[in-house]
Formats: C-alpha cells, sequence, structure tokens
C-alpha cells in the first residue's frame, strides 16, 4: 500500500475534480510515455472500470476550491494497493478513515473538504483523495496540512502485501505497521464512509 502526494495544489477546481472523474484520459504507455497517433495527436482511452465517487461530491468540492483565500487551493494524492491485494469495501473505508483522522486531527467534519474517488482501471484499487478547507479552517493553507499528512497507516486485515518505505521525492509511502485492526462496517461518527460501504462500478452517486 503506497501514499502519494501530488505536487500541484493551485488554481480553480475544475482540473484537479474533473481528472478525478473523468471517464476518458490521455493513453500513456508502460513507461508513462504519452501515447500518440499518426499525426502525433495524443491519444485518449475510456477508463474500466469508471471512476466511482466514495465520498463527497465533486461539484460542492470544486465550489470549495474556487471559493479558497489561500495561495494552495487544495491537496490532492492516492492510496494504492498493490494489484495482488483485492480490497474489501470495509478495507477501503479503514483506510479512508485512518487517513482523515490523522490528516485532520483537531478539525470538525464541517472544517474541511474531502472528496473521495475509487479507480481501479489499471488492475489495482486506488483511493484517490482531493481536500481544501471548508468554512472556518484552523488557518493553515493545504499544503501545510499536509506535511504532516500520515506517513503511516495500518495494513488492512487481509492485505498481506508490504508496503514500501517513505520515498520522498514521489510523496509518502506507508508501510504496514502490523496485521491491522479491521474496524467492521461502521464508520466512526461524523466521517464520510458511509457512501464507500456499496461497491461496484456501476453504483449510482447517491451522495451528489
Amino acid at each position: 500500500m503506497l501514499i502519494k502526494f501530488f505536487p500541484n495544489g493551485k488554481g480553480a477546481g475544475a482540473g484537479p475534480v474533473g481528472y478525478l472523474v473523468a471517464e476518458r484520459v490521455l493513453a500513456y504507455d508502460g513507461n508513462r510515455d504519452l501515447i500518440r497517433d499518426a499525426n502525433g495527436q495524443p491519444k485518449t482511452v475510456t477508463r474500466d472500470p469508471l471512476p466511482e465517487v466514495l465520498s463527497g461530491n465533486p461539484e460542492r468540492t470544486e465550489a470549495v476550491i474556487d471559493a479558497s483565500r489561500h495561495q494552495w487551493t487544495y491537496r490532492a494524492g492516492v492510496i494504492s494497493f498493490a494489484d495482488t491485494d483485492d480490497p474489501t469495501a470495509d478495507q477501503q473505508a479503514e483506510v479512508m478513515d485512518q487517513f482523515e483522522r490523522l490528516a485532520f486531527a483537531g478539525l470538525d467534519p464541517e472544517q474541511y473538504e474531502v472528496l473521495w474517488v475509487r479507480h481501479a482501471h489499471e488492475g489495482r484499487v486506488e483511493l484517490h483523495f482531493l481536500h481544501t478547507a471548508s468554512g472556518a479552517d484552523d488557518g493553515q493553507e493545504p499544503q501545510h496540512r499536509a506535511a504532516r499528512l500520515p506517513r503511516r497507516l495500518r495494513q488492512p486485515a487481509g492485505c498481506d502485501e508490504p508496503a514500501p518505505r517513505l520515498g520522498r521525492s514521489d510523496g509518502c509511502r506507508a508501510r504496514a505497521g502490523g496485521a491491522g485492526h479491521h474496524r467492521g462496517p461502521n464508520p466512526r461518527p461524523g466521517s464520510r464512509r458511509a457512501a464507500c460501504l456499496d461497491t461496484g462500478p456501476n453504483r449510482p452517486r447517491d451522495d451528489q
């Protein structure tokens, strides 16, 4: 299991939100080089399965980012499972809940906005997060708070692939901290995990 923070974080919300929920994206080869057609134009592919919003609302997140008074308006990243893992909905919810407990310690849920979107089109589960301050925040810009975001998450029970150590050059890599504790299907009070407990690429986005 790997945690990576993306270097971008300035500007309007349309770009980062659009990337998370887009059905079609630029096509890359195994070396992450852009694939072009005979005319030199970038090719696109359809994500299969399509992205799935697990928690939060894309339109609301975009609006909060656009209304931010900070220079850095958002922070984005991904928690990626190994391709040999097949985490259940409860295990994914556990990881997301751990992340929020550590990342937003001391804040009420009303003080931050976080959007979680699952990608699985590359053959593994990726939990993408996009967050910003919401309402009466603590005065910290998103990238300042991200500096103390979790560098260690407990590996969910049943996901046995050891996670690599931290590599600051490309983000934060969370290392497994033991066998793990499976928190069960009930999210903590005030968390936003309920939307995650139904899985499947065709689940309707009933939280929007």
